[in-house]
């Protein structure tokens, strides 16, 4: 990865642009190759999500009573943008 991000770099310092299509082609093939790998194995690409289960943090917080009493002044002007 690092050799690649340096390859980058140096196409960038050069500014010719044969050296840029080279590099272009060169990233095409690469992804190319990649896309043909991941079609071999779908796991590579296919991100699957875990099913989600409802309920699964019930009782993992506890809120008091104290949470639906109004707010003082003092902590009221805590929040207050000065």
């Amino acid at each position: 990865m690092v050799q690649k991000a340096k390859e980058i770099i140096e196409v960038r310092r050069s500014g010719s642009a044969e050296t840029l299509e080279a590099a272009l082609v060169l990233l095409a093939q690469q992804l190319e190759s990649l896309g043909s790998v991941a079609g071999q194995n779908p796991s590579i690409v296919k991100n699957e999500k875990r099913k989600r289960t409802p309920g699964r943090f019930k009782g993992a917080l506890a809120v008091g009573p104290e949470f639906f009493e109004p707010l003082s002044e003092d902590e009221l002007r805590e929040f207050e943008a000065e």
